[in-house]
């Protein structure tokens, strides 16, 4: 096994201000991951909101996860350690202090 880290290296302009952005997620999209015979599988589970921002979690050996999130439409997808082979993703609303029910995603599968 190999763990697949991304770094980049960021060279802020010395002139103009540097804003982060912080928000606090309330909400969690959970469910299970499996493969294509419906086993449990552990890998880690992304969420992208439509506006760029992300969470991620490593599902559990039984498959499955709960994505801390915040408002907004996520897409919702496994991921190997190769960046370049990710699952199907599964689109989720996520509204106002509900959490949206358990849904279930595909892991990944390499190509032959």
């Amino acid at each position: 096994h190999f763990l697949y880290n991304f770094w980049v290296i960021f060279e802020p302009p010395t002139l103009s201000p540097i804003l982060f952005f912080y928000q606090v997620a309330d909400t969690y999209i959970s469910g299970v991951l499996t493969n294509a015979e419906n086993e449990p599988v552990s890998l880690r589970v992304f969420a992208e909101r439509d506006d760029g921002a992300y969470s991620f979690v490593q599902a559990a050996e039984d498959g499955t996860f709960s994505i801390p999130v915040g408002v907004g439409s996520w897409q919702v997808y496994a991921i190997q350690f190769d960046p370049n082979l990710e699952g199907e993703p599964v689109t989720v609303q996520v509204l106002q202090g509900e959490d949206p029910a358990p849904i279930s995603i595909l892991a990944p599968v390499p190509e032959s």
